[in-house]
């Protein structure tokens, strides 16, 4: 299995490919092993991606020969795609979170008067790395996105322990509903909502200097520092 990040190398955002072993430049892998040009960053692989998705399985099964590429362990990972051109978020779509929050379950597409919503959303979730984003895992290594365990984390406290299976509208319901309303392009990122346990619901919020580990399933772990906000 292998999966797609950005590096800092040499001060510049370089898209790589992750395995257990080590960290490679995508373009610069591509030029070593001689395959067609592949591009810096992840988010251009998508214009191709049944080509593109080849090549990264080449490179992620020559590591000796790319040895000399490996990126310092110590190089910042940054988000893995520089930009998206969208991030949609679907709210409310766990049954254990609509209990927490005591909402009915019956949110039509902009209908929900009983719904817990009543905040300014755009300030309370828009500020500069408020979205974080782990590594980019191909599809093809995912046996059942419906069947992922998922695990989050404050100071090594566990907040929610739950399965992509509590979905209310499971990844293809969204990807449809999504794709009449609007053109989904590549490189958009869909965030598929989050089950009970929110700060929320038990009047718990983070503050400067929190650690949030999320993990899901075998596809690895994301951990957050929380930062103060700018002066």
């Amino acid at each position: 299995m292998f999966s797609l990040t950005t590096r800092s190398v040499c001060g510049t955002p370089a898209g790589c490919l992750q395995t257990a072993q080590g960290c490679y430049p995508i373009a610069a892998s591509a030029r070593v092993l001689g395959l067609d040009a592949m591009p810096d960053a992840v988010i251009d692989l998508f214009r191709d991606w049944p080509a593109n998705l080849r090549r990264l399985a080449r490179i992620a099964t020559a590591e000796n020969e790319l040895r000399a590429l490996d990126v310092p362990g110590d190089a910042p990972e940054l988000a893995p795609l520089q930009y998206p051109g969208k991030v949609l978020c679907a709210g409310a779509n766990y049954y254990d979170h609509l209990a927490e929050m005591k909402v009915p379950d019956a949110h039509d597409l902009n209908r929900a008067p009983e719904a817990f919503y009543k905040f300014d959303w755009v300030a309370g979730k828009a500020h500069d790395t408020s979205c974080p984003l782990g590594r980019l895992v191909p599809a093809c290594f995912v046996e059942d996105p419906h069947d992922l365990a998922m695990r989050l984390e404050v100071n090594g406290e566990t907040r929610q322990d739950a399965n992509t299976s509590g979905m209310i509208f499971d990844i293809g319901e969204q990807l449809a509903t999504l794709s009449r309303i609007m053109t989904l392009e590549p490189g958009d990122v869909v965030l598929t909502g989050t089950p009970a346990g929110v700060g929320a619901s038990r009047r718990s919020f983070l503050s400067a200097g929190d650690v949030v580990t999320a993990r899901i399933g075998a596809l690895g772990s994301l951990r957050v520092e929380i930062q103060p906000p700018r002066p």
